[in-house]
């Protein structure tokens, strides 16, 4: 069960950590370069998903250790 918490507090806080993430578009219109910088935002479920992968995860972790007292 320790392995399954790590785990989980690894994935959640990797959910947590990158919320968003960018990219560029090149727009060449009429001999003119414009760069624009693009962020793509996701809806709210998977930052609680992450939420509670952390919470789950530090639980499992928790529960292991009084287990192996």
């Amino acid at each position: 069960m320790r392995v399954l918490g790590i785990v989980l507090v690894v994935v959640g806080a990797f959910a947590l950590a990158y919320q968003s993430f960018g990219f560029m578009i090149f727009d060449r219109a009429a001999d003119v370069t414009r760069d624009t910088a693009r962020r793509i935002r996701p809806a709210v479920s998977p930052l609680i998903a992450g939420g509670i992968a952390v919470a789950t995860g530090l639980i499992l972790v928790a529960a292991a250790g009084k287990r192996d007292e």
